[in-house]
């Protein structure tokens, strides 16, 4: 009777557990790398060929690099390289607000073409003959300016004290410089000749000299040009120019259109058109999808041809300019397009898609050569504070410093298609285990009133 009872009691608590394991981490593809000799860290740029070995939907989160040992390294997205600043250097005029303009500080008589270049209504007579106390330069586009230049006039002396603003929209003025004394007076060996006027502030398109003391020695007719010195940056084309392109041909769908199939899911930041015909025009609408079977709206370009060559697009685009047979968008990852036209076209155009790649760091830890483990169902790389590294290499380097580029080489099977598909869940076994712990209790519970029963009739007869 005790050993039944403990039994009763191991087989109703003794209930096994499933143990918690991780994964092992498989990628399907690997890439040997070509770091080009040795270094503290290197920088990958993803190709086409990487986009399509990894999963559409993992946006690459499912790479890792691992050594020559087979460890992983710390890998993370790298940061785009900085903008980079070019030289400006503009000469130009000065362009007079006359009369009543220019005692309501400049803002009256001036508006701005399409263009955005200036126009300012001289008046006429008195008003025009009055001198001027304000000037507006025109830079032509955004630049970071740091000296302006006015040109001497012969023959005439000047003093002047200058107040400097700038602005984007000629309607909203940041002062720059608050008093500066301009001097070009010819007297021998007591010449002064103090035409240059420093600046710094943010960049801006238009700038504004304003008189707080002295005299203007010329008029409206006599005003002196000025150059303008400083720098730029245009994030378009530096945008453009980090773009990598890949053509792509289309097939007639059902509804009169031509869908295209990229060779994987890209970063898409352009699309150019180039008709099939050799003399042709078209507006064209274009389409894109992503992961999910959705088509959405992307942009239209008309599109023409003429001699065989595709003279150009007027391109609608998110940023709001213009680029010659470019569809320009917001960098967006897409799997296909989908072109349609009015009038319809017989032959599909010829797609160049431009993407701007994936950048990755690696820090060199461990032996190499060093592999890229690309595409898994599951699992995912973490974070690793590459950022950090890089920041103390370029303490060392400078701060313009970037990793060297190592090349992807030819792919090869890893784990092959059965890291992209689910994992096979086991068989588990704790349910029916459970239930019958749970029988065989029952069952011993019921033999044990059985037994006392009979051992209860038997005590009743005694």
């Amino acid at each position: 009777m005790r050993l039944d009872l403990r039994l009763l009691a191991c087989a109703l608590f003794l209930a096994p557990s499933v143990a918690a394991t991780s994964p092992t981490t498989d990628y399907a593809t690997a890439f040997p790398l070509d770091t080009h000799g040795t270094g503290d860290a290197f920088r990958i740029e993803a190709t086409p060929v990487l986009y399509a070995h990894g999963k559409p939907d993992a946006y690459l989160r499912d790479m890792v690099v691992v050594n020559s040992l087979g460890v992983e390294v710390p890998l993370a997205p790298l940061a785009p390289a900085p903008a980079v600043a070019h030289p400006y250097q503009l000469h130009t005029r000065l362009l007079p607000v006359p009369g009543e303009a220019s005692e309501r500080d400049g803002t009256g008589h001036i508006r701005r073409s399409s263009d955005g270049s200036v126009q300012i209504d001289l008046g006429a007579g008195e008003l025009a003959a009055k001198p001027p106390r304000h000037w507006i330069i025109d830079a032509r586009r955004a630049i970071s300016a740091e000296r302006l230049t006015i040109d001497k006039v012969n023959g005439t002396d000047v003093q002047l004290e200058l107040a400097v603003d700038a602005s984007n929209d000629l309607q909203h003025w940041d002062e720059r410089v608050s008093d500066v004394t301009v001097t070009s007076i010819a007297r021998g060996d007591d010449a002064v000749d103090n035409r240059i006027i420093g600046l710094s502030g943010d960049p801006a398109r238009y700038y504004r000299l304003r008189v707080v003391g002295g005299d203007v020695p010329w008029d409206v007719e006599h005003t002196p040009g000025v150059t303008v010195e400083g720098s730029f940056i245009d994030a378009g084309d530096q945008r453009m120019a980090a773009f990598q392109w890949v053509e792509v041909n289309g097939k007639a769908d059902d509804n009169h259109g031509f869908v295209y199939e990229l060779p994987a899911t890209l970063p898409v930041g352009a699309v150019q058109v180039k008709l099939a015909e050799a003399n042709g025009a078209a507006r064209v609408q274009l389409s894109s999808r992503g992961v999910t079977d959705a088509w959405t709206p992307l942009g239209d370009v008309t599109a023409t041809t003429v001699g065989g060559q595709g003279d150009g697009a007027t391109i609608a685009t998110t940023a709001g300019k213009s680029l010659p047979n470019t569809l320009r968008i917001d960098d967006t990852r897409l799997h296909a397009l989908r072109l349609t036209s009015i009038p319809a076209l017989q032959q599909p155009p010829t797609l160049r898609v431009a993407f701007t790649p994936d950048r990755f760091a690696f820090l060199a830890q461990g032996p190499g050569p060093y592999r890229v483990l690309v595409g898994s169902y599951a699992a995912r790389r973490g974070d690793s504070p590459v950022d950090a590294a890089l920041d103390k290499l370029r303490l060392d380097k400078g701060p313009d410093w970037q990793p060297p580029l190592a090349t992807l080489g030819i792919p090869a099977v890893a784990a092959g298609e059965a890291a992209l598909q689910p994992a096979k869940v086991p068989f588990d076994w704790t349910k029916p285990l459970l239930w019958g712990v749970l029988v065989l209790g029952a069952l011993l519970v019921i033999g044990m009133a059985v037994s006392l029963l009979r051992s209860a009739k038997g005590e009743d007869k005694a």
